[in-house]
């Protein structure tokens, strides 16, 4: 099995941009990136100082346009509603397994909806 097999999200990136001279907003990407989420763990959790059960793995391809600070929504496969928007802590890249599976492990938490 390699990693794409697990791709069951597809998410939206919307990266913060200046649009004017003293304003920035986040910015909606014009793409889509197969993704797939799971909870972290709590010694996971853990580690990030604090974290709850609202933070969250997730995996992409190696060569997707991602950056820490980015913001990510979540659309589920099937259903095509946004399940979720998540905003990018850390990425790190991976690359393991018996298939060699390269790809993006990223910790994100979601966002605050009050």
């Amino acid at each position: 099995m390699v990693i794409h097999d697990l791709f069951d999200k597809d998410i939206t990136v919307r990266r913060m941009s200046d649009i004017s001279s003293n304003k920035t907003a986040y910015l909606t990407a014009t793409t889509s990136v197969p993704a797939h989420r799971q909870n972290l763990t709590e010694t996971e959790a853990q580690l990030i100082d604090g974290a709850t059960a609202k933070d969250y793995k997730v995996w992409v391809d190696e060569d997707a346009n991602i950056l820490e600070g980015d913001r990510i929504k979540i659309t589920d496969h099937k259903t095509g509603n946004v399940t979720q928007e998540l905003e990018v802590l850390s990425i790190e890249h991976k690359d393991y397994g018996f298939a060699q599976n390269p790809h993006k492990e990223i910790v994100a938490v979601e966002l605050d909806r009050g």
